[in-house]
């Protein structure tokens, strides 16, 4: 592969972050919240589905690290759900 393509298709995975979020802003403004419920379901969905099917398997399938994976693990998931324990207590 070259490094012109390269170059671009770097720039391409680059951009895909911020344009997204652009336009979930943008949907998000006009859609119902019906909709939006239904597409932050489905993004949960699928981030759980690689998380659990592919990723964490992977990592636990290497045995060197196990404790220190499985506290990291543990200590991320607890942050996570703090966070939605905040965001209900200041509401």
């Amino acid at each position: 592969m070259n490094h012109t393509l390269s170059y671009v298709l770097l720039v391409i995975f680059v951009m895909a972050t911020p344009i997204g979020i652009g336009l979930g802003m943008v949907i998000l403004g006009v859609i119902s919240p019906i909709w939006e419920g239904l597409l932050i379901s489905v993004t949960t969905g699928t981030f759980l589905y690689i998380s659990l099917s592919e990723i964490i398997v992977e990592e636990f399938s290497v045995s060197r690290h196990k404790h220190i994976k499985l506290l990291s693990l543990i200590i991320g998931i607890l942050l996570v759900s703090s966070i939605l324990f905040l965001r209900q207590k200041s509401d």
